[in-house]
């Protein structure tokens, strides 16, 4: 019997070698030549919406004291403006986390294309350098601020007259606690829900309008962290786990990318709609 087995799983295993899948729509594959991605990959996929979250962290040129990890959280003013041209040019279409929950909730039809455009920390030179940029280009984007930096006289910190400037210019504001810690090494609930609630609660009372969106410091997150953030009363929050598919299920741990020099990884997430690269 264990010999009619061995042979059977054989035959079954030189089958599927040689069959080929295609969900509606896509080029078949060969099971033999998937690497990149797996069957459960492409199930998620076929059940999920697709939407590209970018993070970036400060919009500055690099200077001499950057190292190689700072660098990965810098991108120059002139990489920023280039992305945001390509973007533009290659009718993606720009569109905000109210736009992505309804989708998951409610199945609203999204544009094609869609993007989101995140900032985290609240770095001021996301506002001298990148907010200008996105009001020449006509994009809008949601900028996560902890709310300890801000007017403590931190130079590298946006000041309230910053953010509300942005709050009235159809930028976003969401929240980023109250002073960035690593949220999953609190135990304290009391602790959690100040940081949680309480960066919520700063920001309403300043900008004068709810703040519907959290993103979790270093995208560190575990469940207890997750439902106060969704009993605080937000909507969704983003991690920074790296996908472009986002599930109902997973609405309080959308995946972003973090977005650098690194023109590579951005022309791989947005492939060309017409002649723009040069």
């Amino acid at each position: 019997m264990k010999k009619i087995i061995k042979v059977i799983s054989f035959f079954i295993v030189i089958c599927l070698s040689q069959a080929t899948f295609a969900y509606p729509g896509e080029t078949p594959f060969e099971i033999s030549e998937v690497k990149l991605e797996t069957l459960e990959q492409n199930f998620t996929k076929s059940t999920s919406t697709k939407v590209v979250i970018l993070t970036y962290h400060q919009v500055r040129d690099f200077n001499k004291k950057d190292n190689i990890f700072a660098k990965e959280f810098i991108t120059p003013i002139n990489i920023f403006e280039t992305q945001m041209k390509y973007l533009k040019e290659n009718d993606y279409s720009i569109i905000s986390f109210d736009d992505l929950v309804n989708n998951l909730n409610k199945n609203t039809p999204l544009p094609e294309n869609p993007v989101i455009i995140t900032f985290d920390d609240g770095y001021r030179n996301q506002y001298t350098n990148a907010y200008p940029i996105l009001k020449k280009y006509n994009l809008r984007a949601n900028f996560f601020i902890y709310t300890k930096a801000i007017n403590k006289n931190y130079p590298i910190a946006m000041s309230w007259k910053d953010i509300i400037d942005m709050d009235k210019n159809n930028m976003t504001i969401g929240a980023h606690t109250v002073s960035h810690p690593k949220l999953n090494k609190i135990t304290d609930t009391k602790i959690l829900e100040r940081e949680i609630a309480g960066s919520k609660k700063i920001l309403e009372d300043k900008i004068g309008k709810p703040v519907n969106i959290f993103s979790y410091p270093y995208g560190l997150t575990n469940a207890t962290v997750t439902k106060i953030v969704e009993e605080a009363g937000y909507i969704a929050a983003v991690s920074d786990s790296y996908g472009n598919y986002h599930t109902q299920k997973d609405i309080f741990k959308l995946n972003r990318y973090n977005i650098n020099s690194n023109m590579g990884l951005f022309y791989e997430l947005f492939p060309a709609k017409k002649s723009t690269l040069k």
